[in-house]
């Protein structure tokens, strides 16, 4: 993990265009991603497997951030696809810079390892969870029940 940072715009995302043809329209609306990074300078942005792995860390050391974390990924889910969670996320044209263009629209429809279960396992397995880790478990719920159902879709086709 290289740090964690904040980013707020729209996703460019690859859509069937006429002609059968790849094009690229941003995201419907500008949401914001609290996300942490790897230590790459090519590829600054939040990657879907990356984040759940860099919260087994984060959770053990602050639990309300690692909330906040899930949280804004969670916001991200639904923006193409109900239940789909974009897997690598440079939200807005500062987050883009470094990004060469031709990687910088998501792919919708692919697959990442669904690590972000890992770190709701700590928080749904803890002896002794905070109001704060209760409240946000149950609210997510349904989002994390629609993500799980987009893999099953997924891995069914």
């Amino acid at each position: 993990m290289g740090n964690i940072g904040h980013q707020f715009g729209t996703v460019k995302h690859h859509v069937q265009g006429m002609k059968r043809k790849l094009v690229t329209v941003n995201g419907p609306n500008p949401l914001e991603l609290l996300a942490s990074y790897p230590s790459r300078f090519r590829f600054p942005r939040a990657f879907l497997y990356d984040e759940g792995l860099h919260l087994l860390v984060i959770c053990r050391w602050s639990e309300s951030l690692c909330i906040d974390i899930l949280h804004s990924w969670f916001q991200t889910q639904g923006e193409q696809v109900q239940g789909e969670i974009a897997k690598e996320q440079a939200r807005g044209d500062e987050a883009r810079v470094n990004i060469p263009e031709e990687d910088q629209p998501v792919r919708q429809g692919s697959l990442s390892a669904p690590t972000l279960f890992l770190p709701l396992s700590i928080l749904m397995n803890k002896p002794h969870s905070s109001p704060q880790a209760l409240r946000f478990l149950h609210e997510v719920q349904p989002k994390v029940l629609d993500w799980f159902d987009w893999y099953e879709r997924k891995l069914s086709n």
